[in-house]
């Protein structure tokens, strides 16, 4: 192997090391991740609705006025939480999320239900069973 690659490899694995150093502490945790936004509207007891998104996703963009209604129609009675697969990939990872947008709705912290896609505000609204 070459010097120049060698070096290549080394520099490779820092710049490696520092994206992931950047993620955050939630994403370095061992055993359950989550972000403090989660952790705290698991611990109002309320049903949480999670929306794992990414900014460049298009449905994710429709969906998202859609998840403000329902928490203003539903606000005392739910919780959301919006969770960037981007920023957080080792939650989105920990909730088995493969496709967004997906919606995760938690009841004392378990999953009840679960589903990928765009969709009407009233089967989300379904989907948290309220």
């Amino acid at each position: 192997m070459k010097a120049d690659n060698i070096i290549l490899i080394a520099v490779g694995s820092v710049i490696a090391l520092m994206a992931w150093a950047a993620l955050g502490p939630d994403t370095k945790a061992a055993g359950s991740v989550s972000s403090p936004d989660l952790r705290a509207a698991i611990a109002t007891g309320q049903p949480v609705l999670v929306d794992f998104y990414a900014d460049w996703c298009g449905p994710c963009k429709m969906m998202t006025p859609v998840v403000h209604e329902l928490a203003n129609e539903l606000r005392g009675k739910l919780q959301t939480v919006q969770i960037n697969v981007d920023q957080q990939q080792a939650l989105a990872q920990q909730y088995g999320v493969r496709s967004i947008p997906c919606f995760v709705v938690l009841k004392s912290g378990k999953e009840t239900a679960r589903q990928v896609g765009s969709m009407p505000k009233a089967t989300l609204r379904q989907l948290t069973g309220l």
